[in-house]
């Protein structure tokens, strides 16, 4: 009986895997220094922090930047285009 639970959760966890790839995988088209390179138009600075993250049902790069007025803003580029979705002090 252990033998088949833990079976069953192998499977299961393999499952979840392969939905998260086939969910996500196809989403990354950008690398990211052209993820830098789009949140420096929209936000000219000095780099952070560069993390991917989930953004509602997308996948972006979470960019910190420091402006010239000492500012911390954070820019969320698309990773499956490099469209911005928003900038947020």
């Amino acid at each position: 009986m252990r033998q088949i639970a833990a079976q069953f959760r192998l499977a299961l966890l393999l499952s979840v895997i392969s939905l998260h790839a086939m969910a996500f995988g196809p989403q990354v088209n950008i690398s990211p220094s052209e993820a830098l390179t789009a949140a420096q138009k929209e936000v000219p600075g000095k780099l952070l922090s560069n993390e991917m993250a989930e953004e509602g049902e997308e996948l972006v790069y979470r960019i910190k930047i420091l402006t010239a007025q000492g500012v911390v803003k954070t820019v969320n580029v698309r990773t499956r285009d490099g469209g911005i979705v928003k900038a947020e002090d």
